[in-house]
């Protein structure tokens, strides 16, 4: 019986900058698998220069299906912005797992890909046979069949049930939580709801925190038109505006007016297209999964 009540928690884990440089549009198709918050496909827009990935606590599987170049990486949460190094003209398939989750045939852990981007092939041997057949795979909707068939027969490393209170007070106070009130709310001392959310999620909460109003005044700007800076300041807990926009500018890559006037000019909102959830009932040609694990020997 666990000590903790289990409510899904809105994490928006947004990656603004992989929509904004999309030649086309940026697909979108969220998933029931408890691991997986949602896949994404775009391409890149021939005349970009850098991709910026921001702080967003997840941890991404990402494909790039040119399939002269096929590859795949496992890309832990940055800490502020950072060049994605996506090529241009280049369709990515991407999967973003749930916080602190990840399918054990990927032979990592959250907490070891902090901060960094390792390559598929380094953590798992059947990695050319998964890229090669991802890259080959005919559209978006057969890519997202084809890993879900994967993922059902694969378990899957989840945080503990401290962390994932810890995660859902966090996310519900938009990371403007003071971490002494987690100590009142779990009766566990703050050591060792740190050392075990890090164990977990690979960050302390305090960090974790930070990204979450990261994401929080993100989510706010593309959704709120006339949007007061100082107001969103306050309400997310910083002690000033400067302070704000300093803390924007480090981990977005720019400030929140030419962030706004950006995504103004480029249609943010209308280049995302959202799929609904691909039903696993009718697979037709998906290959079979029984190749891509490695306890299969046959």
């Amino acid at each position: 019986m666990t000590l903790f009540t289990q409510q899904a928690t809105k994490h928006y884990a947004e990656q603004p900058w992989f929509v904004l440089n999309a030649a086309s549009g940026f697909t979108l198709c969220p998933s029931a698998h408890p691991a997986v918050s949602h896949y994404y496909s775009f391409m890149v827009d021939i005349n970009v220069e850098a991709t910026y990935a921001v702080p967003d606590g997840c941890v991404d599987l990402i494909f790039d299906t040119n399939e002269e170049s096929a590859s795949a990486a496992i890309c832990g949460t940055t800490l502020e912005a950072s060049d994605a190094l996506f090529k241009p003209e280049h369709r990515y398939f991407g999967v973003r797992f749930k916080l602190g989750m990840l399918p054990e045939f990927l032979n990592v852990r959250a907490n070891e890909v902090i901060n960094q981007t390792i390559d598929l092939g380094d953590t798992t041997i059947t990695a050319h046979a998964l890229i090669e057949t991802m890259a080959s795979c005919p559209s978006f909707a057969k890519r997202v069949e084809f890993f879900e068939t994967i993922l059902s027969k694969a378990a899957s490393f989840e945080p503990s049930a401290l962390t994932q209170f810890s995660l859902q007070q966090l996310i519900q106070h938009q990371g403007n939580m003071r971490m002494e009130s987690l100590e009142q709310l779990t009766g566990y001392s703050l050591r060792t709801i740190q050392r075990q959310f890090k164990q977990d999620i690979g960050l302390p909460p305090k960090v974790f925190g930070r990204i979450i109003r990261c994401q929080a005044a993100l989510h706010s700007l593309h959704k709120l038109n006339g949007v007061s800076y100082s107001d969103l300041a306050f309400s997310l807990g910083f002690s000033d505006q400067p302070h704000f926009l300093r803390e924007f500018k480090k981990l977005v890559s720019t400030t929140p007016l030419a962030y706004q006037d950006t995504i103004r000019a480029s249609g943010y909102n209308d280049k995302i297209s959202l799929v609904a959830n691909i039903s696993q009932d009718n697979k037709g040609s998906i290959p079979t999964s029984k190749n891509f694990h490695q306890d299969d020997k046959s």
